[in-house]
């Protein structure tokens, strides 16, 4: 009787207590729903009871609801024929009234024609397909009939403070590549913009976005802190990510945005799709992977933005300059692969960028890493990534910063230097270039205006017999008394 005391009391606990927000998996029209094992919490609502969720699709963790939003008296509609809307609503808002927990919507798809409210401590639950792995049904889709809106109008779903959405496949019926419609973010997190409830540990995680226009944004209306953004994957015509106003420490990882869950939709949900190449026409010119501004200590891995005209961006902040550490960041095929404003970063600190690839080679005078504008006191700082991809520049320094590139790789450019620098102070150590180097195409351009500039070690090729001395222009004023002048030029 002991133990199975202890198992009532843990499954409850679990219930209740703990959010689970980890992945899981999907299967919408089709395939076998998931089954509900209930297991009584102890509670007195009936309606509010523990159950343990065997679901279609693998997860990592154990998924235990509170309630289910198919169930009475909710009956969401799980064939896509009637509006789930409000069921889905009273079921979110029942959950939160009993002291928060999982809302469960099963492997199925629900038509949701207006914006839906995450409340405190009440995570939306799906079974969700990997759209990488295997094929058929995505699991739960919510099929996004709303109205057309711009970028402040309410987001599909607006999830508050120690709240989230997981395991769930967004569909948008009406969207369309040869005249997109613009929508509202399908995932929001809203930050103290309603209460102080809403104010951090939001989540988003295990999310598809088949056809967004805009995907996710995290403080866009009001300061939040520690959001948690994992596992997403999916197409976006206009905006992937914004990020903005993070007071502390938020996550954001595994991350893939490309034209391909789109153009690959699977039969099971429509046989409408687009080709690729009309997915990459329209982004390569309209679109941003992620931007983001006023993040303080934020942390980025393993993020992939494709065929997006600026890969990653900055926007003003609010309060505060942005700090973060940006790891395994990912863009290919852009205008500009990473554009960083100095006005925009933190003084005394900056951004590190580590294990990252950034490649342009979209459109006229395209640049791996752009910098532009002024903040002297602010650090740019980059470890073992590569640059280039066909770029007309690869690296394009006209801001006032320090920037930094240690064990760096410029592996191809089509302009007559991978690096051109006029304002600020940049430092090379150990950098290779791939292409091959000659007096026409030369690595580092030093131009007037630059501080200082530093290349220790060799700027190495790999080509027997290439000259490093010759792969360095400086235009720079040299000094002519060390003690009394900022600018310096070193090279050995």
């Amino acid at each position: 009787m002991a133990r199975a005391h202890s198992t009532h009391v843990w499954v409850g606990f679990l219930a209740t207590a703990f959010l689970p927000l980890a992945a899981c998996s999907m299967d919408p029209f089709q395939g076998p729903a998931a089954t509900p094992t209930r297991a009584s919490s102890g509670g007195a609502n009936a309606s509010h009871h523990a159950q343990i969720i065997t679901t279609t699709f693998p997860t990592d963790d154990l998924v235990v609801a509170s309630l289910v939003a198919t169930d009475p008296p909710y009956r969401a509609d799980s064939k896509g024929q009637q509006d789930s809307t409000n069921a889905i609503e009273a079921a979110l808002m029942d959950c939160y009234r009993a002291g928060g927990g999982v809302v469960w919507l099963p492997a199925g798809g629900y038509r949701v024609s207006s914006s839906l409210y995450v409340p405190p401590h009440v995570t939306l639950r799906g079974d969700r397909r990997d759209p990488d792995t295997g094929s058929g049904s995505y699991g739960t889709v919510i099929l996004a009939v709303v109205p057309s809106g711009g970028e402040t109008d309410p987001g599909l779903f607006r999830i508050s403070g120690s709240a989230g959405v997981n395991g769930l496949t967004i569909f948008y019926p009406n969207q369309s590549i040869s005249n997109p419609v613009s929508y509202p973010y399908a995932f929001e997190i809203l930050g103290s913009l309603l209460n102080g409830d809403g104010y951090m540990a939001a989540t988003v995680e295990n999310v598809t976005l088949l056809n967004a226009y805009r995907g996710i944004s995290a403080g866009a209306g009001a300061v939040h802190e520690t959001h948690r953004i994992r596992n997403v994957k999916g197409t976006a015509l206009l905006t992937a990510m914004y990020l903005q106003d993070s007071a502390d420490v938020s996550r954001n990882e595994d991350v893939k945005f490309s034209a391909g869950y789109w153009s690959n939709l699977d039969p099971s949900l429509s046989n409408v799709k687009p080709a690729e190449a009309q997915i990459d026409a329209w982004t390569r010119v309209h679109a941003t992977g992620m931007r983001m501004g006023g993040l303080d200590w934020d942390q980025f891995m393993n993020l992939t933005f494709s065929d997006f005209n600026v890969g990653v961006d900055m926007a003003p902040p609010r309060r505060v300059g942005m700090t973060a550490s940006l790891f395994g960041i990912n863009v290919r095929n852009s205008h500009v692969a990473f554009h960083v404003i100095g006005p925009d970063v933190y003084p005394w600190f900056g951004l590190n960028i580590a294990n990252s690839v950034l490649q342009a080679n979209q459109g006229p005078n395209a640049v791996a890493l752009q910098i532009d504008g002024d903040q002297p006191q602010a650090s740019v700082l980059l470890n073992n990534v590569t640059l280039g991809g066909g770029a007309g520049t690869a690296l394009q320094v006209n801001g006032n910063l320090y920037v930094a590139l240690t064990n760096c790789t410029f592996d191809s450019w089509s302009g007559p230097y991978a690096v051109t620098a006029s304002r600020g102070t940049v430092a090379l150590e150990g950098t290779t270039f791939l292409q091959p180097l000659s007096a026409a195409t030369r690595g580092v351009d030093l131009l007037p205006g630059l501080s200082s500039a530093t290349v220790l070690g060799r700027c190495r090729t790999p080509l027997p017999g290439a000259s490093s001395t010759s792969n360095v222009r400086h235009m720079m004023p040299l000094p002519t008394a060390l003690p009394t002048t900022l600018t310096r030029f070193s090279m050995r």
